[in-house]
């Protein structure tokens, strides 16, 4: 009696004859080639994740300079204005310009927040902390909140300047 059970008992295997053997290596060619082509779509997904990445990071840093800008400028260029305005004309509502300068000191300094916790959501995501999610929720509504701000500073220097400039006729 063989100490081997029936069930683990190997059957023999007839030889493949020579069509099969065709058959078989065509199939292993398909597969070959099949996961050729996914390996390179693959590697296409990748680049194009990257380059996607590589975009996004770019656009956030312009960002962050356009909103320096945007309200760094038009604290300098309103201040530069009104001194020239108040030698030209009467000045009113000054309340509209005040605001302007308001929203431009405040789009700074949100910006220097979303700086900050962009800074602490990269390291919280970096060291797999549980908050990085929240952090990065964080960063995208002090950008938007940056963003109004200094829309809202461009608008109220418009109106101050419409009304302490009006049409003559």
């Amino acid at each position: 009696m063989s100490d081997v059970p029936e069930s683990a008992a190997i059957s023999p295997v007839e030889p493949l004859t020579e069509e099969q053997l065709v058959v078989y290596d065509q199939q292993l060619s398909d597969w070959d080639q099949k996961l050729q082509a996914y390996a390179a779509d693959l590697n296409s997904h990748e680049k194009s994740r990257e380059r996607a990445l590589e975009n996004r990071k770019n656009a956030e840093i312009e960002y962050d300079k356009l909103i320096v800008y945007l309200a760094g400028g038009g604290l300098v260029l309103t201040v530069g204005f009104v001194k020239d305005l108040t030698k030209a004309a009467k000045t009113t509502d000054v309340g509209w310009l005040l605001g302007c300068w308001i929203c431009f000191a405040l789009g700074l300094l949100v910006n220097l927040l979303s700086h900050a916790l962009t800074r602490m959501a990269s390291d919280a995501l970096l060291t797999d902390a549980p908050n990085w999610k929240k952090l990065d929720n964080q960063v995208n509504w002090a950008n938007w909140i940056c963003l109004i701000l200094v829309g809202l500073g461009i608008f109220a220097f418009l109106i101050f300047v419409f009304i302490n400039f009006p049409a003559r006729g």
